[in-house]
């Protein structure tokens, strides 16, 4: 499955990987991870989103398989890419969602649980907060 057959599949649906907290943007990364990237084994639990990239030296499945990249104002993130905010005074856990499409100063992503309680759907969003991306080692298998 690639980006665009991901985002076909699973627009307005709710996904929940793991069964606990309902449809959080989490459990979409996690069915990405293996649907898209063509993960077998995900990467270590988190307690929140943010997680993802701020344990990435610590967390072997995803240093195998993605490269960190921070979010710095030149920077244009590619389709597949996966984007990870930290957290905000509204949002302890930060977010993480799927880079469809953008420039350096706005991007549209897959996203879910954005606003809370909403199914995986396309959201339009500027950089503020960003703290970057994952990018898959293997582009084609992302993309």
């Amino acid at each position: 499955m690639n980006l665009q057959e991901f985002v076909r599949q699973y627009d307005g649906k709710h996904l929940d990987w793991d069964g606990q907290f309902g449809a959080q943007c989490v459990d979409e990364a996690r069915f990405y991870f293996r649907e898209v990237c063509g993960l077998e084994k995900q990467p270590a639990g988190v307690i929140g989103a943010r997680d993802f990239y701020l344990n990435f030296d610590r967390d072997q499945v995803l240093k195998e398989n993605f490269i960190r990249i921070p979010n710095t104002p030149d920077l244009l993130p590619l389709p597949g890419d996966v984007v990870v905010w930290d957290k905000s005074p509204r949002n302890p856990y930060g977010h993480v969602a799927v880079f469809v499409r953008g420039d350096v100063r706005a991007f549209d992503s897959f996203d879910q649980n954005l606003p809370t309680g909403s199914p995986c759907h396309l959201v339009h969003h500027t950089y503020s907060n960003v703290l970057g991306f994952l990018r898959p080692r293997k582009e084609a298998a992302c993309g």
